[in-house]
């Protein structure tokens, strides 16, 4: 099954004698790799000031000095404008090439007879989920808008089963940590490039060792409660909730697809540490307003560390 993910993604193409110099001090993730023969896509962070999650992006070697970047379509103009700003008089051109080319998306049981040529492994290094790469908008073959859109849908939720979040809507451009949305572990991060724009947070974080809250994959169990949304509140599922309870929650949903029953929540890990699930709550009023009717089953991806959720454990790595 091959997606096409032209509602979701937008793709910049960056082309001049500076581009990987660039972009070197804006993503986290090192792109000097692009430079050699037969490169392979980089995946990346782009953080703010603050070190905040601000874009997560794709990079494609396309020619000597050029790429394209996979990125978020309904930020690729904010994206655009940003880099404009401060390219400064380097030797480069910044433009939007969705007219042209599309990205697209291949899992592993799909075919290649939609798309002409070979796609790249997807570069988050999760098998599971395919290939992904940019083709030009000539070569793609597509039966119609609804079966574009229903392929698109079961890539997502592909993503979601296995708790990779993407996009702005997901991830929470501007408020969220890029170790938090998992991006280090799906090799969005580097630890040893040189500078770039939002580092120290991460950094400290990382070489702390701890990480008290990451995004997990949930399936809804029972019916009724209070409705599930994007940033509904979550709790351990039975607790007694009284007024004078603190008001830290256990979790809050980022994305969900009600006819699935699924979704992907910024889950406290010590919450679920025990395998006990979630359900939803108001934090606010304080009442019992859910319990017993519905409850929220968390899982830990495969694919995920060892030691992720396991850091209180340890000592950390330095203070």
């Amino acid at each position: 099954m091959t997606a096409l993910l032209t509602r979701s993604r937008a793709v910049l193409s960056v082309a001049g004698a500076d581009t990987l110099r660039f972009l070197n001090g804006l993503l986290a993730q090192d792109v000097a790799p692009l430079a050699l023969a037969g490169a392979k896509p980089v995946y990346s962070a782009v953080l703010d000031a603050r070190g905040r999650l601000a874009h997560d992006i794709f990079v494609h070697a396309t020619s000597d000095n050029s790429v394209f970047v996979d990125c978020d379509r309904t930020h690729a103009d904010s994206l655009l404008k940003e880099w404009t700003r401060r390219r400064l008089r380097m030797k480069l051109t910044i433009e939007d090439a969705s007219d042209d080319v599309s990205v697209v998306a291949r899992l592993p049981e799909g075919g290649d007879e939609d798309v002409s040529g070979d796609l790249p492994d997807d570069p988050r290094r999760i098998p599971e989920l395919g290939r992904r790469g940019i083709v030009q908008n000539s070569s793609i073959v597509s039966a119609d808008d609804h079966s574009d859109d229903v392929m698109a849908r079961q890539y997502m939720l592909r993503r979601w089963e296995l708790g990779v979040a993407e996009g702005g809507e997901e991830m929470q451009y501007g408020t969220s940590l890029p170790l938090e949305m998992n991006v280090a572990g799906l090799n969005g991060v580097s630890f040893t490039k040189g500078c770039y724009i939002g580092q120290e947070l991460t950094a400290r974080t990382h070489f702390r060792g701890v990480v008290r809250k990451r995004i997990m994959p949930f399936e809804l169990l029972g019916e009724g409660g209070l409705p599930l949304t994007v940033g509904t509140t979550l709790r351990r599922a039975g607790e007694a909730v009284q007024s004078t309870r603190r008001s830290r929650s256990d979790g809050e949903i980022f994305a969900y697809d009600a006819e699935a029953k699924r979704g992907l929540a910024l889950v406290r890990l010590k919450s679920v540490a025990d395998g006990t699930n979630l359900e939803p709550f108001d934090k606010d009023q304080g009442v019992e307003s859910a319990v017993g009717l519905c409850e929220l089953r968390v899982t830990r991806p495969s694919w995920w560390p060892d030691e992720w959720g396991r850091e209180d454990e340890e000592e950390p790595r330095w203070s």
